[in-house]
């Protein structure tokens, strides 16, 4: 078995393309915010299985927009199966996201969508609600 290398501290960062949470917040930016992004960022081949295509990328972040959620499969880190959903504003806004990782050897990807992903979106909907109660 792997051993996950991915290590978060206060201050680390990711890059969005590469990562489910930071695709749920890019797949909510407007177009010309989406090419302010790309036209800043060339992404890098970070795993086998990272997606590095611009146009990919944009379709990828299409289909998570559309679905609301994202799960992202070992594109970060070999071994390392991540699932974001949004959190809105008062207007319906994406301003945050919300994730959960796994092993890849301990969770399938179809167990993460089904299993981890409604408790996920349950909290990120509480945490909706209390965010659009606030003054």
């Amino acid at each position: 078995m792997s051993v996950m290398r991915v290590q978060v501290e206060i201050g680390t960062r990711f890059p969005a393309y590469a990562t489910s949470m930071g695709r749920v917040l890019l797949a909510d930016l407007p177009e010309k915010a989406l090419d302010d992004y790309f036209s800043k960022v060339v992404p890098e081949q970070l795993t086998p299985r990272s997606v590095t295509s611009e146009a990919e990328l944009r379709i990828v972040l299409k289909e998570v927009a559309s679905q609301g959620f994202c799960l992202l499969d070992e594109e970060l880190e070999e071994g390392v199966r991540s699932l974001a959903v949004p959190m809105h504003d008062k207007q319906g806004r994406v301003i945050a996201s919300m994730n959960v990782c796994a092993h890849a050897s301990r969770v399938s990807a179809k167990r993460l969508r089904d299993e981890f992903l409604p408790p996920l979106q349950q909290a990120a909907a509480a945490v909706d609600r209390h965010t659009s109660s606030r003054p």
